[in-house]
């Protein structure tokens, strides 16, 4: 659950930042945050990354995992929620000052982007037969749904009528993904070692109820204009989308791999 916690309030935090960098592509303005979106940014980042430390056996050692940011995805991880959270912090408290709110936010914007990245590469593992191919864009397209549909009806974000193609095009994205999941544990689900089959046995149910949240419930909401609950509905989808990524996840064993053989003959 810490790194459910963790990484679902990650992609949501992360997932200001990287909307912030694509609205400022789209509309062609300042990639400036303001104090409000900092704060926010910087608040699901920091509670995030004080969860995780729940899963570390030995968490004042964490920080030396940043020695190894050329081979390791975590290490990359780590270093871009750090500049992120560093970034939100400045412009928090200098969203006032032009150059400083312009500077940081081009730092959070594409450090946002590179964290999301790191956070599906992290999982990226040979041997976790769910959590290959492009289910490592996952957490970006995730978080860019999130974070748009925040800035859209945040009081510093006008309602731009060129951002909500946008925002339909990445919900559209992760159905498509949620979708290549489905498809992927029906088809490899029974050459692995589950983690939780009690869970596995289930999916049917929960993927259901996460597309509802995110595909029906979340644009029904916004599109009657109840803002507030889009939010809260696809709020419920992120945290599900982490426990069903870690809950019905499934590893190629020996094990697992002798019985795969044995079925066969």
């Amino acid at each position: 659950m810490p790194l459910v916690w963790f990484t679902a309030l990650g992609i949501a935090g992360g997932g200001i930042g990287a909307a912030k960098l694509l609205t400022a592509v789209l509309l062609g303005s300042a990639p400036s945050l303001t104090g409000w979106e900092a704060l926010v940014l910087c608040a699901l980042l920091g509670g995030g990354f004080l969860l995780s430390a729940g899963h570390l056996g030995r968490p004042l050692r964490g920080p030396l995992a940043l020695r190894g940011i050329v081979r390791s995805a975590l290490s990359r991880e780590i270093l871009a929620l750090a500049v992120t959270l560093a970034g939100g912090a400045v412009g928090a408290a200098f969203s006032s000052t032009p150059l400083l709110g312009w500077g940081s936010g081009v730092v959070v914007g594409f450090g946002s982007v590179a964290f999301l990245l790191a956070v599906g590469d992290v999982y990226a593992l040979p041997n976790q037969l769910a959590w290959r191919g492009p289910v490592a864009l996952h957490p970006l397209v995730l978080g860019l749904a999130w974070g748009l549909l925040f800035l859209l009806g945040s009081s510093g974000t006008p309602m731009a009528p060129s951002l909500l193609p946008a925002l339909w095009v990445t919900l559209l994205a992760d159905t498509t993904l949620v979708g290549y999941r489905i498809l992927v544990a029906g088809r490899r689900g029974g050459d692995g070692e589950l983690s939780h089959p009690g869970a596995f046995r289930l999916r049917g149910g929960l993927w259901g109820l996460r597309l509802g949240l995110s595909a029906m419930a979340t644009p029904l909401a916004f599109g009657s204009g109840r803002w507030g609950l889009a939010l809260v509905c696809l709020s419920l989808a992120v945290l599900l989308d982490r426990w069903t990524f870690y809950a019905l996840a499934f590893r190629a064993t020996t094990e697992s791999e002798v019985a795969r053989v044995e079925a066969l003959l």
